[in-house]
């Protein structure tokens, strides 16, 4: 009635994601140990501190650095293990719901309704380092499951920067992110590097 009333069109179906099955992830979590020599040594190298990895409560796993990504409710749905020996043959638990990397570090009124968003998660321990609210994508810029797994924590910003790499795929994701997210928050970030992290 009241849609009637203002002239307003009414919405004939309303999309509500499915609740996803949380993954067992306690075959790997059980084996996380305390950040290692080798995973602290690997961080400093792309300039990353230990304090920076432990306030995203990275661990080590084997010769990995394990990055955990939470769901809105705080429980462990993705792990990504980003191997210390210089390869990028990096893999994740099975099954995972792909969700962001380090919303929970992230209070949007503290952070003025701004966020950053990165491609990867060594570019968002970057901006975190240097104080700034960042997060990362959880698997490539052609997965765009996050949008819809963290659409209710994403809607809490005003002002949405896009930090993706600077390759034809990554400028796609930026218009394709953008179109979904809103053109009237979103910006992207330019400047002469790969990304945040080099």
């Amino acid at each position: 009635w009241l849609a009637k009333f203002c002239g307003v069109q009414t919405e004939t179906r309303i999309i509500k994601s499915k609740k996803k099955k949380i993954p067992d992830v306690s075959k790997y979590s059980e084996e996380l140990e305390t950040l290692s020599t080798a995973c602290v040594n690997y961080a400093k190298s792309r300039g990353i501190n230990k304090e920076t990895l432990e306030k995203a409560n990275c661990k080590t796993y084997g010769h990995y650095v394990a990055l955990p990504h939470m769901n809105v409710e705080g429980k462990l749905v993705l792990l990504k293990f980003w191997p210390t020996n210089g390869t990028k043959e990096m893999w994740s638990n099975p099954e995972p719901i792909h969700t962001l990397f380090a919303k929970e570090l992230i209070d949007p009124v503290v952070s003025g309704g701004s966020l950053i968003i990165t491609e990867g998660q060594w570019d968002a321990l970057t901006w975190i380092q240097y104080g700034y609210p960042a997060v990362s994508i959880p698997s490539g810029v052609n997965n765009d499951q996050w949008i819809e797994e963290d659409w209710t924590f994403l809607n809490q910003f005003s002002e949405i920067i896009l930090d993706f790499d600077k390759d034809e795929e990554g400028k796609d994701a930026e218009t394709r992110v953008r179109n979904r997210l809103g053109y009237e928050r979103c910006r992207t970030l330019r400047y002469d590097h790969k990304d945040a992290n080099e």
